[in-house]
């Protein structure tokens, strides 16, 4: 059968999907099939990362400042450090803030103060489908920076058996963030433009 007679829409025949492995991932990029940073794995599946804009760039590198000067020495501030949760869950937050004694590839879920996905395009997947997969592994804060909306979803305490969180409450820009360690707060104002 040539393309013009195939069949679109829902009697379409469903194409097999693949499934892959944090090993599969780091073989490919080993090979140079993919590039690190490229992309994403999240439940087996590779996803493909958003362009970072001026928005998130900006709000990160804010981010990251305020955390480095407030955080203490004994916490490591990971920027766009793989977070290897599962055989099948390797996402790449935009900040992560964990015990500096923890290598990168042995940080899980529970060792993290901290976690923060910065958005401007990519907020259904970090308000859903991500927030479900870290509080399944136990990430106990995660933040999601809107920087369309000038807000910031603050999540607390995960259910780990169904993906849900105990609390989530949404800031404004003219409320504040206070660090989960140290000292220190940040106008959430201040972070977008």
């Amino acid at each position: 059968m040539d393309a013009r007679h195939a069949t679109v829409g829902p009697d379409a025949p469903t194409l097999p999907r693949h499934r892959f492995t944090v090993d599969d991932v780091l073989a490919m990029q080993a090979a140079g099939v993919i590039r690190d940073g490229q992309v994403e794995l999240l439940g087996g599946e590779l996803v493909t990362m958003a362009a970072k804009k001026n928005e998130h760039e900006l709000a990160k590198r804010r981010l990251v400042r305020w955390l480095a000067a407030t955080v203490p020495h004994t916490a490591a501030v990971a920027v766009e450090s793989t977070l290897y949760l599962s055989r099948a869950d390797a996402p790449e937050p935009d900040i992560m803030i964990h015990p500096d004694r923890l290598l990168p590839e042995d940080v899980r879920g529970p060792d993290l103060d901290l976690l923060i996905e910065v958005a401007v395009e990519s907020l259904a997947q970090d308000l859903g489908a991500k927030a479900s997969l870290y509080a399944r592994h136990g990430v106990r804060l995660y933040w999601v920076v809107d920087t369309v909306n000038r807000q910031v979803h603050v999540h607390e305490g995960p259910i780990l058996q169904t993906g849900q969180w105990n609390r989530i409450q949404i800031l404004s820009a003219t409320e504040a963030l206070h660090a989960p360690v140290g000292t220190g707060k940040i106008a959430i104002g201040d972070l977008t433009c």
